[in-house]
C-alpha cells in the first residue's frame, strides 16, 4: 500500500500533469493500492483574506476558529478534493472524495486552546470499509479534517492525517511531495537517512527549522509500521526515479533496506 500526501503548492501540479495519471496506473498494475491525502494551505489563505479573515499560525499550524473552519471545510474538503477527485475519475481512475469524519474514520479533541479547532486525530479501530475501497481498486483522497469531540470538524495537519493513517494501515510507503528537492546535507540531496544520519544533521547544524519536526515524525513513522517514508518534490518524474530508487530523487527515511 502507497500513501502519497500532496501539499497545497503541488495539487495544481498534480491536476495538470498527464504523467501522474500513468504513475497511479503503474503502482496499482504492480499491486499497489494507493490513497492519497491533501492540504490546501495557501489557497485557504487566500480565500480567508477574500472573506476579511486573518490567517494566524503557531508553529506551523494554522489558528482555527469556527468561522476560519468553514473556510477551511469548503476550500480544502470542498473545492480542492473536489478538483482531485474529478481529474482522476475523468483519467479512468476510480477515486473517491473522503475526510476523516466519513464513516467516522477519526477524531481529535483540541491540542492547544490557542490553536481552536485543531488537533491530532486518533483514527478508529474499524478500517475494513476503507481497505474493501482498496481492495476494489478505488483510490481514496482525503481532506485532512475529521470530527471533533463536539460533533463539529477539526482542522488537521495534512502531514500528521497522511502519517497517522499511514500507522493504522501499515502503508509500506508514505510519499510526501512538497517544493522541495529533498533533505540536502553538504550541499547535496541525501539518498536515504535514518536515525543516526538525522541526529548528527541536527547537532552539526546542517538540519534546522521546519526540517527536524519533519524529520523526527518520519522516524516516528518508521519506528511505528510504516515501511519506508520519502521527502521530495511533487513532479512526476522525480516520483517515478523514487520509486525506483534512483540516487538524488528526493531523500527515503528508513532503517535497513527499501522492499
Amino acid at each position: 500500500m502507497v500513501l502519497i500526501k500532496l501539499s497545497g503548492k503541488t495539487i495544481d501540479e498534480f491536476i495538470s500533469q498527464p504523467a501522474w495519471v500513468d504513475h497511479l496506473h503503474w503502482l496499482k498494475s504492480q499491486g499497489h493500492p494507493v490513497i492519497l491525502v491533501h492540504g490546501a494551505g495557501t489557497l485557504i489563505t487566500e480565500w480567508s483574506k477574500a472573506l476579511g479573515l486573518e490567517s494566524t499560525f503557531i508553529n506551523g499550524l494554522r489558528v482555527t476558529d469556527d468561522a476560519m473552519m468553514d473556510v477551511v471545510a469548503a476550500v480544502q474538503s470542498g473545492l480542492i478534493n473536489g478538483r482531485l477527485v474529478a481529474a482522476l475519475n475523468h483519467a479512468g481512475i476510480k477515486a473517491v472524495g473522503l475526510t476523516g469524519a466519513d464513516h467516522g474514520l477519526a477524531s481529535a479533541a483540541p491540542m492547544d486552546d490557542r490553536l481552536g479547532r485543531v488537533g491530532i486525530p486518533v483514527i478508529s479501530g474499524d478500517l475494513g470499509w476503507l481497505r474493501q475501497l482498496l481492495t476494489d481498486g478505488i483510490i481514496p483522497v482525503f481532506s485532512s479534517t475529521c470530527l471533533g469531540t463536539d460533533g463539529g470538524l477539526m482542522n488537521i495537519n495534512a502531514d500528521v492525517m497522511a502519517g497517522e493513517l499511514g500507522k493504522a494501515l501499515g502503508t509500506s510507503r508514505i510519499f510526501f511531495l512538497s517544493d522541495i528537492p529533498g533533505v540536502i546535507m553538504n550541499g547535496t540531496v541525501q539518498p536515504v537517512m535514518n536515525a543516526d544520519l538525522i541526529g548528527s544533521g541536527i547537532e552539526s547544524g546542517q538540519i534546522t527549522n521546519g526540517m527536524i519536526p519533519k524529520l523526527t515524525s518520519a522516524l516516528d513513522l518508521v519506528n511505528n509500521g510504516v515501511g519506508a517514508v520519502w521527502i521530495g518534490p511533487g513532479k512526476p518524474d522525480v516520483f517515478i526515479q523514487a520509486i525506483q530508487q534512483v540516487p538524488g530523487a528526493g531523500t527515503w527515511i528508513m532503517e535497513g533496506e527499501l522492499k
